[in-house]
């Protein structure tokens, strides 16, 4: 309870929440392999990091930052596919270290980070775009999918599957989570028992 609360409390004292979320998450995960130098991996945990790594791109292809409500493509099955893909990216790096103490760290800082995050979020995403975003958060989940919402994930797909955009994934930078996740499994690799 002390560590949520104080978690909580230098959360909100903040000024750039974002940024408080991505240097304390970055700490964390290049940190953590160096605490498990020496030790056995689960390497299929991988398969989670790369579905993180597909989502994140994927929804990063359609976000347009302060400039319209996203609602194409992974949006139109979970609000926040950044962060579904980063929850994955924190369970695939979990099951690879394979150690009870780095799923409590690793899955609490997630958890944490996470659902202060969507809240706040959404509370500003109301206020900006008011009732068409609330009819949207009745139709999609947020890190999980709605059957609504994967039934018009097909139909999107067949009308505009080309809308992803690679110069507006180079635009939000999605290309740093991928260079972060690659070093961070060279580390792995490179403390790992053979």
């Amino acid at each position: 309870m002390f560590l949520s609360r104080t978690l909580n409390s230098l959360y909100a004292a903040t000024i750039d929440r974002s940024k408080f979320r991505e240097t304390a998450q970055r700490i964390l995960v290049f940190a953590l392999p160096f605490f498990y130098w020496g030790r056995e991996r689960q390497w299929w945990g991988f398969v989670f990091v790369a579905f993180g790594l597909v989502t994140r791109a994927w929804g990063a292809g359609y976000l347009k930052k302060d400039q319209s409500m996203a609602a194409g493509g992974p949006y139109l099955f979970v609000r926040h596919p950044l962060y579904l893909g980063s929850c994955l990216l924190a369970l695939g790096l979990i099951i690879t270290l394979d150690h009870w103490i780095a799923a409590v760290v690793l899955g609490g800082v997630t958890f944490l980070t996470y659902y202060h995050t969507i809240r706040h979020e959404e509370k500003n995403l109301r206020a900006r775009f008011g009732t068409p975003y609330v009819n949207y958060c009745r139709q999609v989940g947020p890190l999980w999918p709605k059957l609504g919402g994967m039934k018009k994930l097909g139909r999107s797909l067949e009308k505009d599957g080309a809308s992803f955009s690679i110069k507006q994934y180079l635009k939000n930078k999605e290309y740093e989570c991928l260079m972060g996740v690659a070093f961070v499994f060279v580390i792995l690799y490179a403390g790992a028992v053979r």
